[in-house]
């Protein structure tokens, strides 16, 4: 069994929040509508039809906040949990999580069989085991006890999955 921490700290779910809204395919589909509908906004008042006008033109830029707006979202969901931190034991078919305060008051513990993981992506320093679109174990490659262990809880995740890169 591999075991290794990581704590939740505010620059760990900043940089998490980045990857998950770079990830967001959705999100340029919702940028490029933007776009289009504030071009309708520019025609309406060109043929002055402003009332149509002004609302093509708020529509277009809440769709065009709209990544603001999950940032922000994301962002406070996460405050509640900074200085928590989750324990991690990798055996062959799952790993268990144990989730702690600060104080050191467990929260919670559960078990995630390999093959139940959405999605898994990795950087030079950090893993990403995706359990839903937004939401992740986060494992720091720093955290192990040597780099053999990382090494082996990769290649552990990567039996059922093809782990996906983010370049830098």
């Amino acid at each position: 069994m591999i075991t290794t921490k990581t704590v939740y700290d505010k620059k760990l779910l900043d940089e998490f929040t980045s990857f998950i809204l770079k990830r967001n395919k959705a999100l340029i589909v919702i940028y490029v509508c933007a776009g289009i509908i504030l071009a309708c906004s520019i025609a309406m008042f060109c043929i002055a039809e402003y009332i149509d006008g002004v609302l093509y033109a708020l529509i277009g830029i809440f769709f065009a906040c709209y990544g603001l707006i999950l940032k922000v979202v994301l962002t406070n969901s996460h405050k509640k949990v900074y200085g928590n931190y989750e324990i991690y034991e990798f055996d062959d078919q799952f790993f268990t999580i144990k989730t702690y305060l600060p104080s050191g008051e467990q929260l919670s513990a559960g078990t995630m069989r390999y093959d139940h993981i959405y999605k898994i992506y990795q950087n030079n320093t950090k893993t990403y085991i995706l359990i839903s679109k937004f939401s992740a174990y986060i494992i720091d490659k720093n955290n192990f006890e040597n780099e053999s262990d990382y090494v082996d809880v990769i290649n552990k995740l990567t039996q059922k999955f093809q782990v996906l890169g983010e370049k830098k």
